[in-house]
């Protein structure tokens, strides 16, 4: 789809800006910060995650990867 449209996902655009940070950190307050800094925010959504930008754009947070689950989340820095 992107490479048709010519336009990159949010998705992709989370993968390439900010994924290495995001696995790197090591508190929820670190994980927040480094998404705000990309002017990005995360939410429960159902019983999971989602990335959200200013836009309103969401993307699961475990499609960005698979460690940013709420339950590998939750396992690694207790509960929020």
């Amino acid at each position: 789809m992107e490479h048709h449209a010519g336009v990159e996902s949010l998705l992709g655009w989370i993968k390439r800006e900010c994924l290495e940070q995001l696995q790197a950190a090591s508190s929820w307050a670190d994980l927040h910060r480094v998404l705000q800094d990309h002017g990005l925010e995360l939410k429960e959504r159902g019983n999971g995650l989602v990335i959200a930008n200013q836009d309103g754009l969401m993307v699961k947070a475990s499609s960005v990867a698979r460690e940013l689950s709420k339950g590998k989340l939750v396992d690694r820095f207790g509960v929020q």
